[in-house]
């Protein structure tokens, strides 16, 4: 309960683009629960119930205090244009295949890890999970782009979305090729604290490959299908990839027996989910088959030369100065006129925000 209508207004402030209320709840809920951890930690109680008691007091806490910063608006008594039954049935219409559709890609991204619980040894799944984690660290800025990103992509013409599209793609694409560089001081960190996790390394450079597909599905192609009304479509799609990447998973486990080949198939599973979207919306967002087959080239180059630096190059310094060589020359080849457009487009953002502060300063 304190999870839902915590989230229902973490939605309500992400609708009305009140994005500094939603950053503060997200950073305070996280916040106030490794507070609560450590004092527990340092009390010597850290079982199960007292981490459930604690995350539950901590959300108790935020939820009292959005409650209060939100009074004005729960409070405000205004007369409805629609019957609450009208308004409802039109909401769950529209609604539902959201539900699905979200709840499938949950699916999607567990389905691996219940995979590997079912068929490997919990050594394993621990190593496979906590390779998974280090992931998640990149999935948690991407859901909060895309948080960010749509209530302006809802509210803008279909002109405005088809270029929203053609900045975010490469945006994506280079922040995410760029983000893979953190891998190689990680190596060090894990070798050096956390040894027993080594084996974890190799899993999460595959792994870090997929981040490149699911980061374009989560901000680009979710979010495009729900500005657009296709939720049903979104929601087919998710479940025909959930079956066929239960199918993989299966085969996977039965046939090789390495985590090495799970992680791969999650690539595969998210490399397919990516295509059906990118062909289910290439007229929506003006794109054609040569256009998809080029973004996927250029996606494919930045994993397959990361996995080969990681795995050929000794010493992190050496793979990291490495592969920001290549990154620096598959996006010179590549992507220039997109790079040289983004520079300018943060350039100017940069510039404007410099020109507010000095004449706020000036008031």
């Amino acid at each position: 309960i304190i999870v839902n209508v915590l989230m229902f207004f973490i939605f309500t402030a992400q609708a009305v683009k009140r994005f500094k209320l939603v950053t503060a709840v997200n950073i305070s809920r996280g916040a106030l629960f490794l507070l609560f951890v450590i004092a527990l930690f340092a009390a010597g109680r850290l079982g199960y119930t007292d981490l459930y008691i604690a995350y539950i007091v901590a959300g108790s806490i935020l939820l009292i205090l959005v409650t209060v910063h939100l009074r004005e608006s729960l409070f405000l008594h205004v007369t409805p244009n629609k019957s609450l039954r009208t308004y409802g049935k039109e909401n769950i219409s529209i609604g539902i295949f959201v539900l699905l559709g979200n709840f499938i890609a949950v699916l999607m991204i567990t389905v691996d890890r219940l995979t590997v619980s079912s068929f490997f040894p919990i050594t394993e799944f621990a190593h496979y999970t906590f390779a998974m984690s280090m992931c998640g660290l990149v999935t948690t800025f991407v859901q909060a782009v895309s948080l960010v990103f749509f209530p302006y992509l809802s509210g803008s013409s279909s002109e405005l979305r088809c270029k929203a599209h053609r900045m975010l793609k490469p945006a994506i694409t280079i922040f995410w090729a760029g983000a893979l560089v953190i891998y190689f001081p990680l190596t060090a960190f894990v070798g050096y604290y956390l040894p027993h996790y080594t084996a974890s390394l190799p899993l999460m450079a595959i792994l870090l490959c997929m981040i490149g597909f699911s980061s374009q599905i989560q901000i680009l192609h979710v979010n495009f299908f729900k500005a657009y009304r296709q939720q049903r479509m979104y929601f087919l799609i998710a479940g025909v990839c959930l079956v066929c990447a239960v199918i993989l998973y299966l085969l996977a486990a039965t046939l090789s027996g390495t985590l090495a080949s799970i992680a791969m198939t999650a690539v595969i599973a998210s490399v397919l989910w990516y295509l059906l979207n990118e062909f289910s919306l290439r007229r929506l967002v003006s794109m054609d088959t040569r256009g998809i087959a080029r973004w996927l080239l250029v996606i494919g180059v930045y994993a397959g030369a990361f996995l080969a630096i990681s795995t050929l190059v000794q010493g992190w310094i050496w793979g990291m100065v490495t592969y920001l060589a290549v990154f620096a020359a598959v996006t010179g080849a590549f992507l220039r006129p997109e790079a040289v457009s983004l520079m300018r487009l943060a350039g100017a953002v940069m510039k404007r925000k410099k020109d507010v502060a000095v004449v706020q300063r000036e008031k």
